[in-house]
């Protein structure tokens, strides 16, 4: 139920993350202007430079493009090309696609769900230090009731200060999973968790104070 809830919570906050791969210089120009133009939120201007720098490999303007045609921005929303999109910026090493890529397969976005290819997905966004894959990861062995590496990845994402990740971390504290029970390491984990505004960290304080 835990795992459930929190997988759900981490896709929900999607935030974007961009590897450094470059094509050239007449496409990071490119790159550049076009993303200045989404940013702005004139997406008509943005689409015809960020798909020529992208035609001609530009990995972050391929990613770009992917959440172009996630979210809808300009254009229908069409999960398809999105994926399409995410596939060459992650086979190019791009981290954010690499993530978004991990989300779509584990939530059958436009693709029957592939836990396989999400988890291949999640691991390479996960070993690059995308956070919230490091947590998808963690949450995904913790499922399996693999604890020793659920929490390896649970603390790689909590030392660059994921919420979810120190909550869960002192989920395992407190309820003896993979750990010995210690509910003052618990305490204390709720405790940087709740620090960031963290709810359920803040409520497991409570309880614990009661």
């Amino acid at each position: 139920m835990i795992v459930k809830s929190f997988l759900s919570i981490v896709i929900a906050s999607i935030v974007i993350f961009s590897a450094p791969a470059f094509a050239g210089k007449k496409e990071l120009a490119l790159y550049k202007q076009g993303k200045g133009y989404y940013e702005s939120k004139d997406y008509k201007k943005a689409l015809p430079l960020l798909t020529e720098a992208a035609n001609s490999g530009h990995a972050k303007s391929q990613s770009v493009l992917g959440t172009i045609y996630r979210l809808g921005r300009g254009v229908e929303k069409d999960i398809v090309k999105a994926r399409q999109w995410y596939s060459k910026a992650g086979e190019a090493g791009d981290v954010s696609s690499q993530f978004y890529l991990g989300a779509i397969y584990s939530n059958g976005l436009g693709v029957p769900p592939d836990p396989i290819k999400a988890f291949d997905w999640y691991s390479k966004a996960a070993d690059q230090g995308h956070s919230i894959a490091q947590l998808n990861l963690g949450l995904i062995y913790w499922k399996e009731k693999d604890y020793t590496n659920a929490l390896d990845w649970f603390l790689k994402s909590a030392e660059q200060g994921n919420d979810g990740a120190q909550f869960v971390i002192g989920e395992m504290y407190m309820y003896g999973m993979g750990v010995e029970k210690n509910q003052e390491e618990a305490r204390r984990w709720y405790m940087i968790a709740a620090e960031k505004g963290n709810a359920p960290a803040r409520t497991r304080l409570k309880e614990l104070d009661k």
